[in-house]
């Protein structure tokens, strides 16, 4: 995952700061470049989404999302 957050940042996403109290512990906070993509991305993933399902039964969709939970599973 912190890969994902140094690409992220690198792209002006998010800024990150170390936690004063506890320096383990990182704060992240979106950019205001980082919150336009907030309302823009959603409706783009969700016509990704739909066109990657189409054509499956809703049993298909329920195994291939488990199966998708248990691959990230492995991956922890």
């Amino acid at each position: 995952m912190t890969g994902v957050i140094d690409r992220m940042e690198e792209r002006g996403l998010v800024r990150r700061e170390r936690n004063l109290q506890d320096r383990r512990v990182w704060r992240i906070w979106l950019t205001d470049a980082g919150k336009e993509l907030e309302s823009i991305l959603p409706p783009i993933v969700e016509d990704i989404r739909q066109q990657a399902m189409y054509g499956f039964s809703e049993s298909d969709r329920q195994l291939f999302s488990e199966l998708l939970n248990r691959a990230v599973a492995n991956l922890s």
